[in-house]
Formats: structure tokens, sequence, C-alpha cells
């Protein structure tokens, strides 16, 4: 089991730098993690959304998370394909067909890596 008394007390401690920037922020911390978020818009027509990353990560081996934001978005799943160190590719999904392929839609982006 985790302790997250103890996880929170460490995170805490950790010496941060925040950087925000047009695309998006990134919380880097001393021991070389960082997370970035952004929120992220797709017309539903487009295939993917290439999405620009505040900060440079140090290899493609973070993780992306993607929640839909608005209720016109509630029938679109999202999907991640090709990533860099500095993007990756966001596929919105339909999944249903009454959904409007046309419709903007928004997802909140959490990415976790290593910037070192």
């Amino acid at each position: 089991m985790f302790d997250l008394k103890k996880i929170f007390k460490k995170i805490k401690s950790m010496q941060t730098e925040v950087i925000t920037n047009s695309n998006g922020t990134a919380v880097k911390y001393s021991d070389g993690s960082m997370i970035c978020y952004k929120e992220v818009w797709t017309q539903g027509n487009n295939e993917y959304e290439t999405i620009n990353l505040p900060e440079k990560f140090i290899d493609n081996k973070y993780q992306v998370c993607l929640t839909n934001n608005y209720n016109n978005s509630k029938s679109l799943i999202w999907t991640v394909g090709t990533k860099t160190t500095s993007s990756f590719r966001a596929y919105p999904l339909f999944a249903s067909t009454s959904a409007t392929p046309t419709m903007y839609s928004s997802a909140n982006c959490i990415v976790i890596g290593r910037w070192k």
C-alpha cells in the first residue's frame, strides 16, 4: 500500500520550476519528473490534432491522459498516436453515430514524464 502522506510530503519538499507558455503549463520537479497540462480543442472532422507541449521531455515514454471537457464532447473518445519529445497526436474518435462530426470539442490534457 502507498502511504499518501509520505508521498505528498516528498512532493512538497521538492524544488519546482513552473513554466507557462502558449502550449500550456509545465511543472518541473528537481528529481527529473515533469507534469504538463493544457486544454485541447479539436474540430470533430479532423483526423488528428498535433498537441505541442510547453516543455520538452527527455524521451517519448511519457504518459498522456485526455478527458472530455464539455457536454458536446460526451460522444468523443480520445486516443494518442505518434509521440515526440515535444508533441503528440491526439485522435478524436466518435463513440456514437448520432454525434455531429463537425462540432468543436475540448479535453483536459495531463502529460507525465521526465525532463532529465
